[in-house]
């Protein structure tokens, strides 16, 4: 007879539970939230923020709470953790989480994102992953294996507006392993505007520029209109169509292309090195990859 260790969720905890595997037959025995042995443990991974100098990630089993790790100042700023997800990565029965570090939730700094690891005694900390997350940033495998899909800076790109890529992650033992490394794909457009107009020659960077092109085939010239974001060499940009409709992006871009593709009888847009947004009839969406 043989036994297994293995982690569940339950009522907000990460409960370790021990399956006894006979003959036949597998039996089930929960000790949970009533026993302080090692197969009985509730824990879950919370952060302290009650001393706001010095944020804290902290580890708590069986109501006892052990620091995990301080604060990070990077460059006179301080890095507060944020919980991601929890969950047992590498399956030795312990919880372990992924852990954003965060300068105050503004648009100053990059986060970081990390894993720690607990193995009943000790805790051991992962390298930097990325520091954007995805939609899809913790998933697993047909195997059940996780994985963690980050965004990071990409100096290789096709393009300058190519400045990113995904970088999918697993799982070793107690530290993280790089497993496919995504470039992002740039798409051509036939016109387009960039941020980059902003720098040229007596351009005002205080006045908006603007890609004339009839999007909605009425033989009308619609009007992109973009207003420079200086502190990120972007752009602010929204629509202006010939028969009085607006579109406010809500977001800011380095370039913004007209393809040559229509969806319900308008262009296609290409932002920024691939992402696709269509009309839906009433409006622009982006196309989730």
């Amino acid at each position: 007879m043989g036994e297994l260790i293995v982690t569940k969720e339950m009522m907000g905890y990460c409960v370790r539970i021990k399956i006894m595997k006979m003959k036949k037959a597998t039996v089930l025995l929960l000790f949970l939230l009533l026993s302080y042995t090692q197969y009985g443990q509730k824990a879950k991974y919370i952060t302290d923020n009650s001393d706001p100098d010095n944020p804290l990630l902290v580890f708590v089993e069986n109501g006892k709470k052990t620091v995990v790790k301080n604060a990070i100042p990077i460059n006179d700023i301080l890095y507060s953790p944020m919980i991601e997800h929890q969950g047992d990565y590498n399956f030795d029965g312990y919880l372990d989480v992924l852990v954003a570090w965060t300068a105050g939730g503004g648009t100053c700094c990059e986060s970081r994102n990390q894993l720690f690891f607990f193995d009943g005694k000790k805790f051991y900390k992962s390298e930097v992953l990325g520091y954007a997350l995805t939609d899809k940033t913790v998933t697993r495998n047909a195997e059940g294996k996780y994985r963690f899909m980050m965004r990071e800076d990409d100096n290789e790109g096709e393009d300058e507006v190519c400045s990113m890529k995904t970088i999918v992650w697993g799982v070793k033992g107690f530290r993280a392993v790089k497993l496919l490394e995504i470039h992002d794909k740039f798409i051509q457009a036939p016109i387009e505007i960039r941020s980059s107009i902003f720098h040229k020659k007596g351009v005002n960077k205080e006045k908006e520029q603007i890609l004339y092109y009839d999007l909605d085939n009425d033989g009308k010239k619609d009007k992109i209109i973009c207003k420079y974001w200086d502190r990120w060499d972007s752009m602010f940009w929204h629509i202006a169509f010939a028969n009085g409709k607006e579109f406010d992006a809500k977001s800011d871009a380095r370039r913004i292309g007209v393809l040559s593709t229509k969806t319900n009888g308008v262009y296609d847009l290409v932002h920024d090195c691939g992402n696709i947004f269509k009309w839906n009839g009433k409006e622009y969406k982006e196309v989730k990859k």
